[in-house]
Parts: C-alpha cells; structure tokens; sequence
C-alpha cells in the first residue's frame, strides 16, 4: 500500500500524515510504478492536498505503472558505497523507463551510458515527475539525484 500523504484512519486511530519526506514519496511512487505494483493508497482521498494529488496523480508515472508490455523493471546497476540504483523497465513502444534512486542522506550526481543501457542510435529523454523533455541523449547523460529521492525518466528512440 502507498504511504503518500495522509493514512488512516485505522482502528482506534485518527488520520496520519505519512512520515515520508517529500523526496521520500517520489521514490516510493517511482518503485511502485517501476514494479507494476497494485495502486492501493490507505488514505481518505477526500483530504489529500495538492502535493499529494501531484504525486498520485502523474498520467505520465501512472503511464509506466500500467504499461502493455507488463514487465516489471529489474535492477541494473547499483553501488553500494554511494547507495545509488539504477533500474530499467521495458515499454510496449519500444522505449525504456529509468527509475535513478538515491537512498544516501545527499544528493548525487548519477551518469548513465549507452553501455550500460545497450542502446544505439538517437533517444530523446523526458523526466516524467517534472514533466519535462531533456533533449536527446549523447554517450553519456548525467543528473543529480535529490537524497531518499528519485528520478524517473522515459527514453524513446529518436
């Protein structure tokens, strides 16, 4: 179940709002979307606040969540030291979605390659929580991450 804004109330026990930070709720949004997770929040939707709806709400996050091609992402790169994980999930469209997490208490600077994608040829990349098309994608891209945070990206063959 999402915890992203209020929950509750449950028995004997008034509504809440979560205890996620910000950053913190993106990420949980992002993996649940990444996973093709159930969309199930334990909140009175009646109450949520405009933050929340945003988060909730995103067609383009629910986009990746419901895909046709219903695989889940699986991880491919992380490293422990940094706390950095990068998972990929492929789309029915024949793009990918990127989900770039940082659990460190800081944000981080994240490089993605064509190597480590297995990608040739032009993609364009576009930053689904914000909204936003980055450009095309050279040989190397690169981003900072917020910390307990995420990125989530959907590149498309251009």
């Amino acid at each position: 179940m999402l915890v992203i804004g209020s929950a509750g109330p449950g028995w004997n026990a008034p509504v809440q709002p979560t205890r996620l930070y910000p950053n913190e709720q993106y990420l949980h949004m992002t993996m649940w979307a990444m996973l093709n997770a159930p969309l199930l929040i334990g909140g009175d939707l009646t109450k949520l606040d405009a933050f929340t709806l945003g988060v909730l709400g995103n067609g383009e996050v629910l986009d990746i969540n419901q895909d046709a091609l219903g695989q889940q992402a699986t991880l491919l790169w992380a490293d422990a030291a940094s706390e950095v994980e990068v998972w990929r999930k492929p789309l029915a469209d024949g793009g990918l979605a990127l989900a770039l997490v940082n659990l460190a208490g800081m944000a981080q600077e994240v490089n993605i390659t064509r190597e480590l994608l297995g990608i040739i040829g032009p993609w364009t990349v576009r930053d689904l929580w914000r909204q936003a098309d980055l450009g095309d994608f050279g040989d190397t891209w690169s981003t900072v991450v917020p910390h307990h945070g995420a990125i989530l990206l959907r590149w498309k063959k251009g």
